[in-house]
């Protein structure tokens, strides 16, 4: 994956993190990868219902080309982002949408690309610090990416026509080819609760306008943009937050501040989105706190493990958890330990965390630094 990805130089901290992307590459590579390794997958399937047995999942219900049918399994892992099996399951939840103005741009987004923009043009007559260029590297067949940060406000009245769609204060912009932005990402989309057929609907919707509407504003007041036009979106609308699924244990801000270890950890992290506005966020020395176990065991179900954003309750301290590679890391310590349960037959919370351990140490888990 290393010819795929770029890697952001070493002197700009927060940049290391922002990898771009050849997507259509990137899926087929995925799609080898699942094909070579013998996974079953199933596209375009919906899930739509759980049959339990008192505290445990016998069966989840989707529907697809086949039509409706069980998936039965000792083990069950939720990667659905909101939470699906969990509700469905009784795990409570709550809901952590409606707070994100007061730490991010909006719980809902959709990126986007624009081509057929005089790049030359673009970087030579732009404002200086209105558009923060960071340029990235890549062994990937010598193209160079490289990576813009867009903050109209430092200009109002030159990009007057951007500043009036309401967008987040700045939209974070990455070039892959030649007269192209290929990823826009500017996060404030519609305050929807996004994991309701409603609130995910009318959120699509209303961003796909505000994408439109920002284009053509591009075209308004941007040097080199004068040209350009929408060239792809993304396929179903970004979600930052909708629901929390409660789990045994739930990370706090103060806990990745305080750079806290567990003694059950499946893996550390270190980043923060919010660290360059308010650094004292990030973890103190040595840089890095622990995921536990605990905080993948939903509550009230003895068979599912919860992965991905939905799973801390904190506003400030998901800024840190929902993020790729602590996503990564949720997910890879859910499939160990759904695989060793089943293989074991025992529930997620009698699973003795030395075998974990071993089994995310021969998968090459950082577990000690």
């Amino acid at each position: 994956m290393e010819r795929l990805g770029y890697s952001a130089p070493n002197d700009h901290h927060y940049s290391r993190i922002v990898s771009s992307a050849i997507t259509e590459v990137y899926k087929g590579v995925i799609s080898k990868m699942l094909l070579e390794a013998g996974v079953q997958v199933y596209l375009q399937t919906m899930f739509c219902g759980v049959q339990m047995e008192g505290q445990r999942i016998v069966a989840a219900i989707i529907e697809n080309k086949d039509g409706r049918s069980a998936v039965l399994a000792r083990q069950y892992v939720d990667c659905s982002g909101d939470g699906d099996i969990a509700r469905y399951a009784g795990v409570p939840q709550k809901e952590n949408w409606q707070r994100y103005n007061e730490v991010s741009g909006a719980p809902t987004g959709l990126v986007f690309g624009m081509a057929g923009i005089d790049m030359d043009r673009f970087v030579k007559e732009n404002p200086n610090g209105t558009f923060e260029q960071i340029r990235e590297e890549t062994a990937y067949e010598g193209i160079v990416s490289r990576r813009f940060v867009f903050t109209p406000m430092k200009e109002p009245e030159t990009y007057k026509p951007v500043v009036d769609l309401d967008m987040r204060y700045f939209t974070s912009m990455q070039s892959i080819h030649e007269g192209e932005m290929t990823y826009i990402n500017n996060s404030k989309g519609p305050y929807v609760d996004a994991s309701t057929a409603e609130g995910l609907s009318r959120g699509e919707m209303e961003m796909r306008i505000k994408i439109m509407e920002f284009a053509k504003a591009f075209r308004r007041c941007v040097p080199g943009f004068e040209k350009a036009y929408l060239s792809w979106a993304s396929t179903q609308l970004g979600i930052r937050a909708s629901k929390v699924t409660l789990c045994d244990k739930s990370i706090s801000q103060q806990e990745i501040s305080e750079a806290t270890r567990f003694e059950d950890e499946i893996g550390l992290y270190a980043f923060h989105d919010l660290s360059p506005k308010h650094p004292h966020l990030m973890p103190k020395a040595p840089g890095f706190y622990g995921f536990p176990y605990r905080m993948l065991l939903a509550q009230n179900c003895d068979n599912l493990f919860m992965a991905g954003r939905n799973v801390t309750e904190e506003t400030e301290a998901h800024m840190s958890t929902r993020n790729t590679v602590g996503c990564m890391i949720m997910g890879q310590g859910a499939g160990v330990a759904a695989a060793l349960c089943a293989a074991q037959d025992c529930d997620s919370r009698q699973l003795r965390y030395e075998k974990l351990r071993e089994g995310l140490l021969a998968q090459h888990v950082i577990l000690d630094v």
